[in-house]
């Protein structure tokens, strides 16, 4: 009789335990998921550059033809070179770290990712403190980060990104393409963090940016 209590009793404890431990993990669980969309909803916050420069799908990625001219917002520095082919975004000034900064595209006509599966654009950095980040805005409201990226380099590099596995639905049209960047380090005394894009386009596209 006493082995039967006692065994009982080691078997109410072991469910305790248990059901203390699943708590604990689920717990944790959330934690986790609060921690993973906090980082989500910075990862795409944006300061607007220009709002009224305008794209159009399948063009042959003239930044000048945006009608982007050089000028400072306070926290970064835009400016074109080769043509207006190239955009350079500078961190003029001290930003937050794991913020947004950039400029703001309107794409025109809007694009619809059933039509042009593929964002080709080439970029670079001169420091690994900053991380290349380019946005979506959709017309229902959301933005998607489709490429944040860092280079040991300050060579070009070209990204192709396939717009399906985000899956935007069809009814969703793209307005605005963010390009900037998302301060990751404190980058050290002597370097001035800047990041560089050029030939962005909707589709597929083999032109290679000017000074290559």
């Amino acid at each position: 009789m006493r082995s039967s209590l006692w065994t009982a009793k080691m078997d109410g404890r072991k469910k305790d335990l248990r059901v203390k431990w699943n708590s604990r993990l689920t717990a944790v669980a959330l934690a986790g998921l609060i921690i993973l969309a906090s980082a989500y909803i910075a990862s795409v916050e944006f300061t607007v550059a220009r709002s009224n420069a305008k794209i159009s799908p399948g063009w042959v990625g003239i930044l000048s033809d945006a009608r982007i001219t050089d000028s400072s917002i306070g926290k970064v520095t835009l400016s074109l070179s080769n043509g207006g082919r190239n955009l350079t975004i500078t961190n003029s000034t001290t930003v937050n770290l794991n913020t947004f900064f950039g400029v703001n595209l309107m794409v025109t006509p809007h694009v619809n990712s059933s039509q042009f599966q593929f964002f080709d654009i080439w970029m670079k950095s001169n420091s690994t403190a900053i991380a290349g980040t380019i946005s979506i805005q959709l017309d229902s409201g959301p933005s998607l980060t489709i490429i944040q990226k860092t280079y040991n380099t300050n060579e070009w590099h070209q990204e192709i990104v396939l717009l399906e596995p985000f899956r935007i639905l069809p009814q969703d049209v793209i307005v605005n393409l963010m390009l900037g960047f998302k301060k990751l380090n404190i980058p050290s005394p002597s370097e001035t963090p800047a990041v560089e894009f050029s030939q962005p386009s909707f589709g597929y596209s083999e032109i290679t940016p000017q000074g290559f």
